[in-house]
């Protein structure tokens, strides 16, 4: 789960995400990316961490094997900041 106040809007965007793994529930990781001097940003879900095929098995990589498969489910919702 994540969240992002936006008081100038008085809104909050809540985003939920769940990574499926061949039948199992993994932990979801998010990018943030934000360009220097820039207003926007970007978020990314994304099923591994940082750096992942140089890391422990815990960082996220999932190697399929034929007939299996991953899937990531995602809800954004605004709701009222106060």
């Amino acid at each position: 789960h994540a969240s992002i106040d936006y008081p100038l809007y008085g809104l909050k965007l809540l985003l939920h995400a769940e990574l499926n793994v061949c039948g199992a529930n993994k932990p979801c990781f998010l990018m943030v990316y934000r360009p220097e001097n820039s207003e926007v940003f970007c978020l990314e879900p994304v099923s591994h961490t940082v750096d992942t095929f140089h890391q422990s098995e815990e960082a996220g990589l999932h190697w399929l094997s034929h007939n299996e498969s991953m899937s990531l489910t995602l809800t954004w919702r605004f709701t009222p900041l106060y």
